[in-house]
């Protein structure tokens, strides 16, 4: 994430909050007034965040004590990528549902009346979230390792990828095997929180394998689907957390601050005074002849400079 050229502001003027319902009440029975912009501020889609407020407790323990994948991957790295990208690179999430009513019916024999008698909303659920797969295939490789750690997919035994046999869990439990997340969905100011829902007891159900099938001459990068169940809860005590933790990220100031504005990014190539001319690692002064010519016959001035 890009990060701020400005890191001596850490108070918001447009505040964080929660999203309010405006009285329409200008729009005439039939005929809009549409001189009166006031009542055509729509909702508009498309701005969304998703926060990893809590990761399992044995794939967290795996990484503390420097464990390693089967080809040698640190699950340190495997983990620390996972976050990064369903908090940086999630382009939404789908698997929420309609709150919803059912009836019963009165009769007298001949017309009939339906009267709502229970309302239902949204419990244990698959939620989905798509994403274009790297080099390394970093995210098939950590669900691989996550869900092998659950149960071998041989001997359906728990092992938690070794965890259990080296003393690092003692007591292995569902409450160890857990993801929370937040899903923030906001308006067009990114400020104002539309809805939000906590999703507890997160489990990756699937470590999409079939992207690794090929046919030769058919290039082309991969778009893959992270799914896990769980449960979502709303409400006032979610909304609160959900305020407390975008205004978090409003006023950070490292490079996990979120910014609207490109003009503050500092972009990782342009970071000169750390990085030459934003080539990691290379001194420009040093290493730019001034009299000879390169491979291509190109005169390089004597008076370049970094």
């Amino acid at each position: 994430m890009a990060k701020s050229s400005n890191t001596n502001s850490n108070k918001l003027g447009y505040e964080v909050g929660m999203k309010q319902a405006r009285q329409i009440s200008t729009m005439l029975r039939g005929v809009p007034d549409f001189s009166n912009a006031a009542q055509f501020n729509q909702y508009e889609t498309g701005y969304q965040f998703v926060i990893v407020c809590k990761v399992p407790v044995f794939i967290a323990r795996l990484a503390e004590k420097d464990a390693t994948t089967s080809d040698g991957t640190p699950v340190k790295t495997l983990l620390n990528n996972f976050v990064i990208t369903v908090e940086q690179e999630s382009r939404g999430m789908s698997g929420f549902e309609d709150m919803s009513a059912e009836t019963m019916e009165i009769t007298d024999g001949i017309s009939t009346l339906n009267m709502i008698n229970k309302v239902t909303q949204q419990s244990a659920s698959t939620f989905s979230m798509s994403f274009f797969e790297k080099s390394g295939t970093p995210i098939i490789k950590f669900l691989d390792y996550y869900l092998r750690g659950l149960k071998d997919p041989r001997t359906q035994a728990k092992t938690y990828n070794g965890a259990l046999d080296k003393g690092w869990i003692l007591t292995p439990g569902f409450e160890k095997e857990v993801f929370t997340l937040m899903y923030i969905n906001t308006d067009n100011t990114m400020r104002k929180i539309e809805k939000a829902y906590l999703i507890v007891n997160g489990q990756p159900n699937k470590s999409e394998k079939s992207a690794y099938e090929a046919q030769k001459g058919d290039i082309a990068n991969k778009e893959i689907t992270v799914e896990f169940n769980g449960f979502p809860i709303e409400g006032k005590q979610v909304d609160k957390l959900a305020m407390d933790m975008l205004e978090y990220l409003y006023t950070r100031t490292d490079e996990q601050k979120v910014l609207l504005q490109s003009n503050d990014y500092d972009y990782f190539m342009v970071n000169q005074e750390t990085r030459g001319f934003g080539i990691e690692g290379v001194n420009m002064q040093a290493s730019v002849p001034t009299t000879n010519t390169d491979d291509l016959g190109t005169t390089l001035s004597n008076t370049t400079k970094a």
